[in-house]
């Protein structure tokens, strides 16, 4: 196992900083298309699954309803 000896002096940053070929914007404009679909696919299956979750809380909902009327009325 490697252990590290010695801390790093901390860095100024800004967004012009490089981090291996990239810089921020170059990662951003070359990635944007990928980075743009996978938030649209998240915010699709948020969508998705609140919408289930209502129809399925709407579900239980209403078979609870018909079995207090169905224990109400012997």
């Amino acid at each position: 196992m490697f252990l590290q000896t010695q801390i790093p002096n901390p860095e100024e940053t800004g967004t012009n900083q490089q981090f291996g070929w990239y810089t921020f914007g170059d990662f951003m404009a070359a990635n944007w298309f990928y980075i743009t679909a996978v938030v649209l696919i998240a915010v699709l299956v948020l969508i998705y699954s609140k919408k289930m979750k209502k129809e399925r809380q709407e579900r239980k909902d209403e078979a609870q309803k018909k079995a207090n009327e169905s224990s109400a009325n012997p």
